[in-house]
C-alpha cells in the first residue's frame, strides 16, 4: 500500500501537478491579499501596473461608497480556463456590502511561474454566472450561511 501511494505521488509530480498547484495557490494568495487591501494606495503601489488599475477601479466603485472594510462574505469557488497556450484561473468571491451584494471575479494568468492578474470584474450576486459550477456554493443561495458564519 505504501508503495502504491508513493508511486502515485511520483507520477503526479512528474506530470507537473505540483508546480501547477503551487501557481494556483499563489494566485489565490494574491487574490486574497488584493481584496484584503482594496483601497490601500500604499499597498497598491507594490502591485504590477495592470493590478494597480484594477485595484483603483474596484476601490473607486465599491471601496469608498460601500464600506468595504465592513463587508461580509467569502471565497466561493474557482474556475480554470485553458485555451491553447493560455492557462488562467478565476477566483470567485461574494460579499454583502452596505450598498449592494456583489460577486468579485479575479482572473490570474497561471501559465508561467510569475502568476499575475489579468482581469477583475464585479457583478451582482443575483446574476447567474456560468463559472460558478455549483450555484449552491453562492452565499446568496445558501440559506444557512449566516448561521455557519456565526459558528
Amino acid at each position: 500500500m505504501k508503495y502504491t501511494v508513493f508511486l502515485i505521488l511520483i507520477v503526479l509530480h512528474s506530470c507537473g501537478l505540483g508546480s501547477r498547484m503551487e501557481r494556483l495557490d499563489s494566485g489565490r494568495q494574491q487574490a486574497d491579499a488584493f481584496l484584503q487591501h482594496l483601497g490601500d494606495s500604499v499597498w497598491a503601489a507594490s502591485l504590477p501596473t495592470e493590478a494597480q488599475v484594477f485595484g483603483r477601479n474596484l476601490g473607486n466603485s465599491i471601496g469608498s461608497r460601500c464600506d468595504w472594510p465592513r463587508r461580509r462574505g467569502k471565497f466561493v469557488d474557482f474556475y480554470m480556463h485553458r485555451e491553447g497556450n493560455r492557462q488562467a484561473v478565476t477566483y470567485i468571491y461574494e460579499f454583502f456590502l452596505d450598498c449592494d451584494s456583489v460577486r468579485v471575479l479575479l482572473t490570474y494568468n497561471t501559465a508561467s511561474d510569475s502568476v499575475r492578474m489579468e482581469s477583475a470584474f464585479i457583478e451582482p450576486i443575483e446574476t447567474e454566472n456560468p463559472w460558478l459550477v455549483d450555484p449552491m456554493k453562492s452565499i446568496h443561495k445558501d440559506k444557512d450561511w449566516e448561521k455557519r458564519k456565526a459558528n
